[in-house]
C-alpha cells in the first residue's frame, strides 16, 4: 500500500530524491564548478574559460593595472558596459576603486596605458599574420 503522506509530497521534495541529489552534488562537485564557470563567463562576458586562461597567461597571472597577483579570489573580468568588450583581468581593488581612488601619478599612467592597450585585445583578436607583441587593430563593424 502507498503511504498517503508520501503521495502528497511532490517528487522533487521526497527524502529519497534529496539523498540522491546530495550524494550526486558531493561526487560531481568539480564538474559542476567547471560547468558553472563556463556558463557564467560565456553568458556574462562572451568568453570561454580557455580565453580567460589565455588572457591570464598573457598578463603573467597578475592584475593588468597594479601588477600584483590576486590575493584570495580569481581576477575579475573587466569589460566595457556599453559595448560589452572585454578589456582585461583586474584584481578586486583595481576593478572597484580604479576610477575612484587614484593617489599617485604612476597609477594614473598605468590606468591610461591599460585603457589604451587592453591585454584582452592581444589575446582575443590574435592572428598568425600579426607579429607577437604588436597590438591588435580595432575591429570596425
Amino acid at each position: 500500500m502507498i503511504d498517503p503522506i508520501a503521495k502528497k509530497v511532490p517528487r522533487h521534495r521526497r527524502p529519497s530524491r534529496q539523498k540522491y541529489l546530495t550524494s550526486y552534488r558531493k561526487t560531481h562537485k568539480a564538474e559542476q564548478a567547471a560547468a558553472t564557470r563556463r556558463s557564467r563567463l560565456k553568458s556574462k562576458y562572451g568568453i570561454t574559460p580557455e580565453q580567460y586562461d589565455a588572457i591570464l597567461a598573457h598578463q603573467k597571472g597578475v592584475c593588468a593595472i597594479c601588477e600584483r597577483p590576486p590575493k584570495k579570489n580569481a581576477l575579475c573580468v573587466d569589460h566595457d558596459h556599453k559595448t560589452l568588450k572585454v578589456r582585461g583581468l583586474l584584481c578586486f581593488q583595481c576593478n572597484y576603486f580604479r576610477v575612484r581612488h587614484i593617489h599617485t601619478p604612476q597609477l594614473a599612467y598605468k590606468l591610461i596605458d591599460y585603457f589604451n592597450n587592453n591585454p584582452a585585445d592581444f589575446v582575443l583578436t590574435w592572428s598568425p599574420t600579426r607579429p607577437p607583441g604588436e597590438p591588435a587593430q580595432p575591429i570596425d563593424k
